[in-house]
């Protein structure tokens, strides 16, 4: 008996287990230290991504409001006016066809796709300038010249018999 205690003392060494309990309090002192520093390290990180996102993001002097009223109702109102442009934008086919075969019967298939690669010609022209004009000027005036022009294209397009007729109200007119 004496001998096998002998040696586990040898193998084991001569520590006590007070001494092997305080060595494990200490290393799981310094391991909650080291976590603690990491969590304190990671939380600064993602304040300082946060606020430079922050500063990049809100740069240009505008308050965005989100998540209430009126927000929602910027949305909705985006909405609504971009159907009218892409619902006309995305139906072409079907106006030229119409066109084609009831207005302008007479004429040929080349010289009535001008009239709409006019019309999209300029619309996607336009969409460069008009984006900025608004910045510059609000949304009241650009919108009652870009609704009136549109009301007057409409009507033209109604009463148009010829192509020039054609190309000035609907190419032009509601491509602008």
């Amino acid at each position: 008996m004496a001998t096998l205690q002998t040696l586990s003392q040898a193998h084991i060494g001569t520590t006590s287990p007070e001494h092997d309990i305080n060595i494990q309090q200490q290393q799981f002192q310094t391991n909650e230290k080291l976590e603690i520093q990491l969590e304190a390290q990671q939380s600064e990180t993602s304040r300082m991504v946060t606020s430079s996102e922050s500063d990049i993001l809100n740069d240009d002097g505008f308050d965005y409001p989100e998540n209430n009223v009126r927000g929602w109702l910027v949305v909705l109102g985006a909405f609504f006016g971009l159907i009218p442009t892409w619902g006309l934008a995305n139906s072409l086919g079907v106006i030229q066809t119409q066109v084609l075969e009831h207005q302008l019967a007479s004429s040929s298939t080349t010289t009535v796709s001008w009239v709409f690669s006019i019309y999209t010609c300029l619309e996607m022209v336009s969409n460069v300038f008009s984006g900025r004009f608004f910045d510059r000027n609000g949304v009241l005036w650009p919108l009652l010249v870009g609704t009136t022009i549109s009301v007057g294209s409409l009507l033209g397009v109604a009463n148009a018999t010829t192509v020039y007729q054609f190309v000035l109200a609907f190419g032009v007119g509601f491509g602008d």
